[in-house]
């Protein structure tokens, strides 16, 4: 994989891939490699055979190897993928900056309704285990506790939305 120097060239600063080499006919000099996938939005290129994610080959202009971790995209974006974007993220970092998922039914992220009390239940994963953070009358209550939870344990690695939900909950 060292040789993709002599085929592609990166623009670290837009994180833009372009052709130098051609590797196949379809192939033209001077043409941007990588195509956006419309299943998972992630920018994605074919070099010798094997498909890559065009992030990762930005990584590993800008520092000369491949990534050990997972990388995360800064602003959420997945196709971003200028130098500045890019950062190493453990799996569980990963998790922690993705948004509200599709099935979350109070839009609070952490916050769902528990059958039982009826009431709204905040809840956060860390280090692999789900920590109760309390039962509220309200769901934004309870996404209240899990944001001021989520901005201690996650960090830089905290959703941006969420932050945004929280500076209008409070």
């Amino acid at each position: 994989m060292k040789n993709i120097r002599e085929h592609i060239s990166c623009d670290i600063n837009t994180g833009i891939l372009i052709w130098i080499k051609p590797t196949a006919n379809r192939v033209k000099v001077g043409s941007i490699a990588g195509y956006m996938s419309k299943v998972d939005g992630y920018v994605r290129f074919h070099y010798k055979g094997k498909t890559y994610l065009a992030h990762r080959v930005v990584w590993y202009f800008m520092y000369g190897v491949w990534p050990i971790k997972l990388l995360d995209h800064e602003d959420e974006i997945k196709h971003h993928n200028w130098g500045s974007n890019l950062r190493e993220a453990t799996d569980q970092q990963n998790q922690w900056h993705k948004g509200v998922g599709i099935a979350n039914t109070s839009g609070y992220k952490g916050v769902h309704k528990d059958k039982n009390s009826k009431k709204w239940r905040a809840q956060i994963n860390h280090n692999g285990k789900h920590q109760h953070l309390g039962c509220f009358d309200t769901a934004k209550e309870a996404a209240e506790m899990y944001l001021l939870s989520a901005e201690r344990i996650h960090k830089e690695f905290l959703h941006r939305s969420l932050v945004d939900k929280l500076c209008k909950l409070l």
